[in-house]
């Protein structure tokens, strides 16, 4: 018997390493797929009514590895709410655990057989319904952060829900196997999107990932070039990022939150 569908949020976990932020673990069960996740909000005093980011880690990382927490730190000091969710094969999502090093070519492994795109596109989008619910967050002003490997699932989890008004998208290549649908999908982004270009990429040939954002449908979009290889994020990309959402979104002043496992 398939489970029924369930969205949990548990107690606020204050030990989390994030200085000024709240991190609450959510369950989230969908066709009988278990999505595991996180939410942070800022820790100081902030409104009803958050901007969300939803956040998709990259092929070797899992939904709190390090640069998931700086990303989320930089966010919440802001005055975002962030979510993050395990990808198909990774985190709380594995039997057993695998080494950092082997990470990503046991994703791209994955990804070449069948990267069972729509699973986890409708895992992000029954997640994404059931955030908004919550009165912390703001329905309306939702965005979308992953490169990589959160391009390839993720571009196409923007171009169906209409609720993000942003993205930072990038560093993935419509000529890697089984990545046709970014080109069939893309028309359809509507929303403001700053696209991430690695210019040496030893992974992900130039072309190809200049084509995605070649593809993508609106005409607010920018393409930001750096200099190197595939893997790593400067100071400068990530500063970019942060005042991309903050343009799109206008975070709003901070007041208090009341958000707790009862919700």
């Amino acid at each position: 018997m398939t489970e029924e569908n369930t969205f949990k949020l548990e107690m606020p976990n204050t030990a989390t390493t994030i200085a000024k932020a709240r991190r609450t673990a959510f369950q989230a069960v969908r066709q009988g797929r278990r999505i595991p996740g996180l939410l942070w909000l800022p820790q100081s005093q902030i409104p009803s009514g958050l901007p969300l980011i939803l956040v998709q880690h990259g092929g070797s990382g899992h939904k709190d590895d390090e640069s998931t927490q700086e990303l989320v730190a930089r966010l919440t000091g802001r005055g975002f709410a962030v979510a993050a969710i395990d990808g198909p094969i990774h985190g709380e999502r594995r039997h057993e655990p695998l080494p950092k090093a082997l990470r990503l070519q046991a994703f791209l492994d994955y990804w070449a057989a069948d990267p069972h795109l729509e699973d986890l596109v409708q895992d992000w989008l029954y997640v994404i319904d059931n955030l908004v619910t919550h009165s912390e967050i703001d329905a309306s002003r939702l965005a979308w952060y992953g490169v990589s490997m959160g391009t390839a699932y993720g571009l196409s989890v923007v171009a169906k829900c209409s609720r993000i008004k942003a993205a930072v998208l990038g560093k993935w290549s419509a000529n890697h196997a089984n990545s046709q649908h970014l080109l069939t999908d893309a028309p359809a982004i509507s929303c403001d999107t700053l696209f991430v270009q690695h210019w040496d990429d030893e992974i992900f040939d130039r072309n190809g990932t200049l084509a995605v954002f070649d593809a993508i449908g609106t005409q607010q979009k920018q393409l930001h070039a750096y200099t190197g290889g595939h893997f790593g994020r400067s100071q400068v990309e990530l500063e970019m990022s942060i005042a991309h959402f903050s343009r799109c979104l206008e975070s709003a002043p901070l007041v208090k939150t009341t958000l707790d496992a009862n919700h």
